[in-house]
């Protein structure tokens, strides 16, 4: 959770349609027929074109039903391809109970992807209440999915593990389910690693990993891959990392999806850890930046070439954690400052190491601060 997906053929975003949706849901609630119309119109020549999710297809299912029972002296075409015809004998009570669930859902999406998390965290609150008016274990599953990768992402880690256990253990009684099965993994793993339990990290990582192959899912099994060589990473086993993200980069589509230069980061970080910088690598890994406007990684790569040429300038070291902070990645600058002072440690020059350890601090204080102002 927390990425908009760019559709293909369209220069429209599920966030953009996302957004549409909500706001035909408003206009047919304020009976406003004219604007209600227009958005409709809109987003039935846009939607046959792209892939769309199967929520936003049942929530699209559910405001054309509500559309035409609002507006009953219209005809309107139906978009047979999403219209889910089950509707057909469901209350209009029950109709509204779950247009407004989706509703705020979906502000909740739209917010986290801006990166508006409290206020996302907000939104989804209010959703809850909503969902429990409605008798469907598997919205309940997904609720609790979406809400889980939200609190991974503001480190509420006891919250994540909550919430996506609670998710895993509706999805086991299902069938057809086990892509999100293998999310729960992956994000339980991923809660663990945070917190640096590295071994129950390690296990969830080689759970979703062992299920990704007899799924023959070749992108989770690249990116269960890529979480294990985080784990070894961070317990300094840099030769096994360098394995795994070697392992991960050999299926060409990983390589061709928005992972690759994350594992291409970890690889050039890793080489520089056993002091065998690899700065061919690193080139192509800003390159590779540069063509797709990746600012954030830019920098990462650009701190690793300070690391791999054994720089020891303070002041170049802080000029690249201020363009992280102005991107407001204070995780990332938590991360990097503590990183850089541990080189400085390493290189016997305490008082910048103490230095770069006090920045990491701070920067933890200013996402908390970041999360109090929304």
């Amino acid at each position: 959770m927390g990425e908009s997906e760019t559709v293909a053929n369209e220069n429209i975003s599920t966030i953009d349609i996302a957004d549409l949706l909500n706001e035909w849901y408003l206009r047919i609630r304020k009976h406003d027929g004219e604007g209600a119309f227009d958005l409709k119109d809109k987003i039935d020549e846009i939607i046959p074109n792209i892939e769309l999710k199967e929520d936003l297809k049942y929530y699209y299912s559910l405001l054309s039903y509500k559309h035409d029972s609002t507006f009953p002296s219209f005809h309107t075409q139906k978009a047979e391809f999403v219209f889910d015809q089950s509707l057909l004998n469901t209350s209009l009570d029950e109709i509204d109970d779950m247009l407004s669930y989706y509703f705020y859902l979906n502000k909740g999406t739209i917010e986290f992807n801006k990166n508006n998390l409290n206020t996302a965290i907000n939104y989804y609150t209010i959703a809850e209440l909503k969902l429990r008016n409605i008798s469907n274990e598997i919205e309940m599953a997904l609720y609790h999915y979406r809400i889980a990768k939200l609190y991974f992402q503001v480190r509420q880690t006891l919250f994540s593990i909550n919430h996506t256990k609670k998710a895993q253990g509706i999805f086991t009684g299902y069938e057809n389910f086990d892509m999100y099965l293998m999310g729960c993994k992956q994000l339980l793993g991923a809660n663990y690693l945070d917190i640096e339990e590295y071994d129950l990290a390690e296990k969830f990582f080689l759970e979703a990993l062992n299920d990704s192959k007899r799924a023959k899912s070749n992108i989770f099994i690249s990116s269960s891959m890529h979480n294990l060589a985080i784990v070894y990473a961070r317990q300094k086993k840099f030769e096994k990392s360098v394995f795994y993200i070697n392992k991960a980069l050999e299926c060409k589509e990983y390589s061709e999806s928005k992972h690759y230069i994350r594992s291409i980061y970890l690889l050039a970080s890793n080489y520089n850890k056993i002091n065998n910088p690899n700065n061919a690598l690193m080139q192509k890994g800003l390159e590779y930046c540069k063509e797709h406007n990746n600012i954030e990684y830019e920098i990462k790569f650009k701190i690793e070439s300070l690391i791999a040429n054994n720089s020891m300038d303070k002041v170049a070291f802080n000029n690249l954690l201020n363009q992280i902070e102005k991107q407001y990645l204070f995780y990332d600058l938590e991360f990097q400052s503590k990183s850089i002072s541990n080189y400085f440690k390493k290189n016997g020059d305490l008082e910048n190491a103490y230095y770069f350890l006090e920045r990491s601090s701070q920067s933890r204080n200013k996402q908390m601060q970041k999360e109090v102002r929304k």
